[in-house]
């Protein structure tokens, strides 16, 4: 009896590994095309850094924003697309993380070398944010979609502690994960597309 058993377990051990490779084969195969996208894009991206981050930037954030817009559309009645928010949000994505954040994150790896992701993330979420990316966005997407110096200037102290502290709790783990496991070539596709989730 214990042999026969045994002979049964040892069949039904067989069967489910067998069926675990059948799904990791197909799991695999299914993930091969975004292997090759990811690899193509990390390898221009390492070629062409500063085009490849601005191009993804823009793309990205307008996307985003388009989302947004989107979707606010099916919940407020008359809502009219705001297309130079849009393009506000392009220009961001594309000159900002595509130039100055691109190189910023340069800048921790040769300062601060490879690895340590809480010094990375802490830098990031509590100085270059607040300090740096804020006024950046205020400026050039309140100039971009019509609104005076002095009015970006009023909105930019009003709002200026509530953004730099509300996201916090979103923005730390996600650069922590950033500088942990994303490599230089594909943070700003990841702040990008972290910032669509957050947007949307």
């Amino acid at each position: 009896v214990e042999t026969n058993f045994r002979k049964h377990q040892l069949a039904a051990d067989n069967g489910l590994k067998t069926i675990q490779y059948i799904v990791m084969n197909h799991l695999k195969s299914l993930a091969a095309p975004f292997r090759n996208v990811h690899q193509r894009y990390v390898s221009i991206s390492t070629e062409r850094p500063y085009i490849t981050a601005m191009a993804t930037g823009g793309l990205i954030l307008t996307i985003s924003d388009i989302t947004a817009q989107t979707l606010s559309s099916r919940f407020i009645a008359n809502y009219k697309f705001d297309w130079r928010r849009t393009l506000s949000l392009c220009c961001f994505g594309t000159f900002y993380y595509g130039l100055i954040a691109r190189k910023i994150y340069f800048i921790y790896e040769l300062g601060l070398g490879p690895g340590r992701p809480i010094l990375k993330a802490f830098i990031d979420c509590s100085i270059h944010t607040p300090f740096l990316l804020l006024p950046c966005f205020y400026f050039m997407t309140g100039i971009i979609k019509g609104q005076s110096v002095n009015g970006v200037v009023s909105q930019l102290k009003d709002e200026w502690y509530t953004s730099s502290t509300a996201s916090l709790a979103y923005w730390f783990p996600m650069m922590w994960f950033n500088f942990r496991y994303c490599t230089p070539q594909t943070r700003i596709f990841f702040i990008a597309t972290m910032s669509w989730i957050h947007k949307s």
